[in-house]
């Protein structure tokens, strides 16, 4: 079973790429959005550009009846467009702060992490270090003539005084 940081971590994790992954379709939306409506605006200015062309006036009232309500529709469909538009840039705002977010978390949670391995590696290392000092001294006072139970009491009793 995995600890309960790195079960954080990977569900930070998991969180970031969803949250990654939103933002990133809500800006191809835009996109999307975004190219209609220039669509929409040059079909608004074709029409505007042909009501100038000379010979507009030889037109039929049924022909400029047509164009002013082409031209009425075309105008709302870009409005509708422009709302849709903005609305979409309120959606990618709302989901970057949640990436944001997402990865602040994950970065707390990573450098908890981190400090924990720091700390247990500074303790592993003082472990280490303890034995090593310990065998030495078993290995000096064996050389010096005492026994080994007899070091090991002295060593015990030095680590009480220590401690």
């Amino acid at each position: 079973m995995k600890p309960a940081l790195e079960l954080a971590i990977e569900n930070y994790q998991r969180l970031r790429d969803e949250a990654a992954a939103a933002l990133a379709h809500a800006q191809k939306e835009l996109t999307s959005l975004r190219n209609t409506l220039a669509t929409l605006e040059g079909y608004r200015s074709t029409l505007q550009e042909r009501r100038r062309e000379p010979g507009t006036a030889a037109r039929t009232a049924t022909s400029l009846q047509l164009d002013t309500h082409l031209a009425a529709r075309i105008e709302g469909a870009v409005k509708q467009q422009l709302r849709f538009v903005g609305q979409a840039e309120k959606r990618i705002e709302q989901k970057r702060m949640i990436l944001l977010d997402a990865q602040k978390r994950l970065k707390a949670v990573e450098s908890i992490m981190k400090q924990r391995a720091l700390q247990q590696a500074a303790a592993e290392a003082r472990r280490e270090r303890q034995e090593t000092d310990e065998q030495a001294a078993i290995r000096y006072l064996n050389q010096s003539g005492m026994d080994g139970e007899m070091a090991r009491a002295l060593m015990l009793d030095e680590e009480s005084y220590v401690a």
